[in-house]
């Protein structure tokens, strides 16, 4: 592997999270002023199941909810959103480059055109093996920005052995 990206999972694409409430179980509200135990919340709205409110995603991204410790919704639920929300983000991201992709277990399998692959797991880390030097940067890149926002980025023996290479030769 030649690097690594922590990725902060971000609901931008409204349809794709329909998808996934509905294949909860969930209902979507859409957008609107959705109330919950104590207060009103303006924003996209969705319900799942188990949950006795609402969820609401605002316009800053984040995510509302009232769960009073579990007895009104399981928290768990917010973990599987975003797992799912990532893995089917990233197969229409690999998609949309042509590249061929498969859900191997609990991860997301892209084969790159040169060879390489790049992985994508549920909790938003973005994984390049098989690079030698920057060319890891374009490919771990696409598929953050595609998901959200790059948290961290950890590069691999790989990635300082090509550029070792490279000044070496200069």
């Amino acid at each position: 592997m030649s690097e690594t990206r922590d990725v902060r999972v971000e609901f931008r694409d409204l349809d794709l999270l329909a998808e996934v409430v509905k294949a909860m179980g969930g209902k979507v509200l859409g957008e609107g002023t959705h109330d919950l135990y104590a207060t009103a919340e303006q924003g996209w709205g969705f319900t799942l199941p188990s949950w006795t409110f609402p969820l609401v995603l605002r316009a800053d991204g984040n995510l509302r909810y009232d769960d009073y410790h579990g007895k009104w919704g399981d928290i768990l639920d917010l973990d599987r959103i975003g797992s799912e929300y990532a893995m089917r983000k990233a197969e229409r991201t690999a998609q949309g480059l042509g590249y061929y992709c498969e859900r191997v277990s609990t991860a997301l399998k892209v084969l790159h055109p040169g060879g390489q692959e790049i992985w994508v797991f549920p909790d938003g880390r973005v994984e390049a093996v098989g690079f030698n030097g920057v060319g890891c940067d374009e490919a771990c890149a696409t598929f953050a920005n595609a998901l959200g926002g790059t948290v961290e980025t950890r590069h691999k023996a790989e990635f300082y052995n090509a550029q070792q290479n490279i000044i070496l030769n200069e």
